[in-house]
């Protein structure tokens, strides 16, 4: 219908990357139009479940499609290369592929409860937070309540405190994960075999401790001179869950890194590790001496 409209190309759908892909973005089309897609949250992790309801169900949809055009159940199909397997992931693009495969699984355990009214209803209404995004069957069989947790104090007038809020599950896998804690074809991660059958998808990012996640609070200080540091505490279930967190990342940064008399120097920053009962904190400044200041951090008046 364009070909006598000068500077229009003529239309063609091998101009498109991939069938699947198609799909994958008409599922947003639908969602925004059918729809109520739920606002942008200004938290970290709630926007990560946000995302996880948005970018799963595009992406369940995506495979299924993939699968039924491998299967030539449609056909004929463009089909391009599929998405890496998640073992294949690098540690630096797994924060972009993570709401979808773990949103993939969400939207599957949705659909097998309720249907696509129910999954619809999730996004208007998504969970509060990512851990019921990686485990699907928290958010359903009662839902989660978050540890309330406050920014850390700010003491030196050479650190300005800007505080970040709750960074969430899916941070804290990448943490796992960093330090060899997390494997991603562990049996924990493995995904519904329907779903595998469905979609291609055989394993999700997550792991078994992050069930026992109650919470966390990231505080970011800047020096006077654009120096960063942060201060990271989480909450846990309970205290034997806290110490096994704990004593997996000190072996491993015992193992990588030079130890001192508080922590280790890292590339050119310092990090500590301190548990008490269920919480564990993490920290990084760029030296000892700054990260002693935001360590030992007291509430200075306004």
């Amino acid at each position: 219908m364009f070909d006598d409209v000068a500077g229009v190309p003529e239309f063609s759908t091998a101009s498109f990357p991939s069938d699947p892909f198609l799909a994958h973005e008409l599922v947003h089309a639908i969602q925004h139009d059918a729809t109520t897609v739920a606002s942008l949250p200004d938290i970290p992790d709630a926007l990560a479940a946000r995302q996880g309801v948005v970018e799963g169900t595009a992406e369940y949809v995506e495979g299924r499609y993939r699968t039924a055009c491998s299967e030539e159940t449609f056909h004929p199909c463009t089909v391009r290369e599929s998405a890496l397997r998640i073992a294949d992931v690098p540690l630096w693009l797994i924060p972009g592929r993570l709401p979808y495969i773990n949103g993939s699984a969400f939207a599957h355990e949705t659909l097998q409860r309720g249907g696509w009214d129910l999954l619809w209803e999730k996004t208007r209404t998504p969970p509060e937070t990512a851990v019921e995004i990686m485990f699907p069957d928290i958010h359903y069989n009662g839902g989660f309540t978050l540890s309330q947790l406050s920014p850390h104090p700010s003491r030196s007038e050479n650190w300005e405190r800007s505080a970040i809020g709750q960074l969430g599950v899916n941070a804290l896998y990448l943490k796992l994960r960093a330090h060899d804690i997390a494997d991603p074809t562990d049996a924990d991660a493995a995904t519904d075999p329907d779903l595998t059958t469905e979609t291609g998808i055989e394993h999700a990012f997550r792991h078994d401790l992050l069930r026992e996640w109650r919470g966390d609070y990231m505080t970011t200080y800047i020096s006077e001179n654009n120096r960063i540091a942060t201060h990271w505490t989480t909450s846990w279930a309970d205290t034997q869950t806290a110490r096994e967190i704990t004593d997996a990342i000190v072996a491993t940064y015992d193992q990588r890194a030079r130890s001192d008399d508080i922590g280790w120097q890292v590339g050119n920053g310092f990090v500590t590790v301190d548990r008490t009962d269920t919480t564990v904190e993490f920290a990084y400044a760029p030296s000892q001496e700054a990260i002693s200041t935001i360590s030992t951090a007291e509430t200075q008046s306004d």
